[in-house]
Order: structure tokens, then sequence, then C-alpha cells
């Protein structure tokens, strides 16, 4: 029966056991291997056999990147730990109007006019006999006439036109809204970020290393 080896001994025998781990951008790994080593270097690993050991801590790193990677990035979020509610809104409303008309004007009438007028003259001629006193008429003469005349017309005009225009408006609105609604009280949410400044990205990875690689005896 072959005897256990601990963490600490296969190290001894290989140091790079932990160089095939590729760890989140902004986390140190010689940190990560040395808080597993710290906390759990002295346990027996599940295989004594440093070549596969090597290859399957390699394996469980890849299993486990995407893991790790998001777990990082939960401790890296941006926001106000006493606000429970953060909103942003960004629309553009667009108005379009078009109107087009048409208008048409007639006009029309009709003037007439009658004219008449009457004439009439008349001549006398009067002689006086030789050695007459009197005058005596000789011949006379008259003249009598009508004119009369009707003007008429009719006079007609039409106007028309169309008419038509576009208007166009945009209205940009932009708000950022943001603050406590009350469903959680500020002194709650400043107990739950006092638990999450507890996580340790490290210590909770060797965790996940060490339910995998170590017999959990000491």
């Amino acid at each position: 029966m072959r005897m256990g080896v601990t963490l600490n001994a296969m190290l001894l025998h290989d140091p790079t056991l932990f160089d095939g781990v590729t760890v989140p951008t902004g986390v140190d790994r010689s940190v990560l291997v040395d808080t597993i080593v710290f906390n759990y270097g002295d346990l027996y690993l599940t295989n004594t056999d440093p070549v596969w050991t090597k290859a399957a801590i390699t394996v469980w790193g890849q299993r486990h990147k995407y893991y790790m990677d998001e777990l990082y990035k939960t401790l890296n979020y941006e926001y106000n730990p006493i606000e429970n509610y953060d909103r942003y809104e960004e629309y553009t409303d667009t108005t379009a109007a078009t109107s087009s008309g048409t208008s048409s004007e007639e006009s029309s009438g009709t003037s007439s006019a009658t004219t008449s007028a009457q004439t009439s003259s008349s001549t006398t001629q009067n002689l006086a006999a030789y050695n007459a006193a009197t005058m005596q008429p000789d011949s006379s003469s008259a003249d009598t006439g009508t004119q009369s005349g009707t003007n008429s017309g009719t006079n007609s005009s039409t106007t028309s036109g169309e008419t038509s225009g576009t208007r166009n408006e945009t209205l940009e609105h932009e708000a950022h809204i943001h603050g406590n609604i009350g469903v959680t009280t500020a002194a709650q949410m400043i107990q739950g970020q006092r638990d999450i400044i507890k996580i340790s990205w490290y210590d909770t990875i060797a965790d996940l290393f060490a339910s995998e690689f170590c017999i959990m005896i000491y």
C-alpha cells in the first residue's frame, strides 16, 4: 500500500504543479497557490502521482475558468450599496405632420343698359309781299326722330390654388432614476454590503480546489 502524499510534499517534488491554471485578469496566480498551500498544504492528496495530479489540476482550472472569472467580476461591480433602484431611460419621439389643401374662387356678373333719345325740329320761312305791311308764311318744314339702343354683357372669372406643407418634430429624452424604493432599508443594504466584503476570491477558489483534490481529514 502506497503512503499518502501531502500537497506540500508534491509541490516540493514539482513546483510547476499549478502552471496550467489560468486565472482572471487582475488576479495573481501565485497568491492563489499560496492560499491553497496555506489552507490545505498539510492535507493528503487523493492521488499520489505527480504527473497525473498536475494534468488533473490543469483540467480543473479549465473546467472552473468561467466560474472563477464570473465570481471575480461580482466583486468588482460598480454600484451604490445603499441604493436598490437604478434605471436609465433613453428614448426619442418623432412627430411628422403633412397638410394639403385646394382652394377655388369663381365670380360672374351680368350687366345691361338701355338708352333711348327722341329729337324733333321744325323750320318756317316767312316772306312779305311787295308793299305789304305784314309777313306771310311762305314755306315750313318739320323733322322728328327717335334713337334707342341696348348694351349688355357678361363677365366671369375663376381663381384656384393648391397648398401643402410638412412639419417634423423630434424630442430626445434621457433620464437616470435611482435611489431606495423602500423595499429594503438602508441598514439592511449596509449589512448586505458587509457580507459581500467578507468574501475572499482566493479563499473561495482554494476551498473549491481542496474539495476535489484533498482528503479532508487532518
